[in-house]
């Protein structure tokens, strides 16, 4: 009894001195409000990653994939407007609740049917996440990349693994082009130490929060494949 009044004082004052806003329009009380929520959209249909035209569960065409390493990438939501704001608020205020109770809370069941054929059909034997740098992760307290892995693998019991470590600091993909986003990151990861067991002749889901040109997620791909791995699919919270 004790504990759980200590509890709700503690969360009572969390909320006097903290209190929740609403990240689209600064409403108070939740970190997103209803009327937000629905400015959130999925995308209308999956696309190839590499030369952007349809295709079903986003898996990779067949001429682009002879001169890349990802057999496909599966998205759950645009990056424009509210769903944009609550990822940087996320990473820049270092509050991973807000995916949670933002993002998470507002996938469309038709998204998330899509996105269970795709998780079901590939027969993932683990998942992955791209790593941040040591100083990255030190200042930011989390990864929101293994967030969202952990949380997939929670929900379908597939084991969550950390394959990969950054191995320096990278200037930020948004502020390169196409050319300099592959060269930027060329390198960029290794494999830590693991049970090799775990890796080799797998299927592998590697998870991150944004995808744009696919040059993060295919340098880890193309790390993990080195490796021994056999397939990289990858699964993005946003695409930009």
């Amino acid at each position: 009894m004790l504990e759980s009044q200590r509890l709700n004082y503690r969360n009572l004052l969390s909320d006097f001195f903290f209190p929740s806003f609403c990240v689209g329009c600064c409403r108070p009380g939740v970190f997103l409000c209803y009327s937000c929520l629905q400015k959130i959209h999925s995308p209308k249909s999956q696309t190839c990653l590499y030369c952007q035209g349809n295709s079903y569960l986003g898996i990779t065409h067949k001429n682009c994939f002879k001169s890349h390493c990802l057999s496909g990438v599966f998205s759950l939501f645009n990056y424009s407007g509210v769903a944009a704001k609550v990822l940087k608020y996320a990473k820049f205020k270092t509050n991973k609740q807000v995916l949670k109770e933002g993002l998470w809370a507002s996938v469309e069941p038709g998204i998330w049917s899509t996105m269970n054929d795709y998780l079901k059909v590939f027969r993932f034997d683990v998942i992955t996440f791209i790593p941040l740098y040591k100083a990255d992760l030190s200042q930011r307290s989390f990864n929101q990349s293994q967030e969202l892995a952990m949380s997939i693998g929670s929900l379908l019991n597939i084991p969550v693994v950390n394959f990969l470590e950054k191995t320096r600091t990278t200037p930020k993909q948004s502020s390169l082009n196409f050319k300099d986003r592959r060269l930027n990151l060329l390198n960029a990861f290794s494999l830590i130490k693991i049970n090799k067991k775990e890796l080799v002749r797998k299927r592998i889901l590697v998870v991150d929060d944004v995808v744009t040109t696919g040059a993060t997620m295919s340098e880890a791909g193309k790390t993990l494949l080195d490796g021994g791995a056999r397939e990289i699919f990858g699964l993005s919270l946003l695409r930009a």
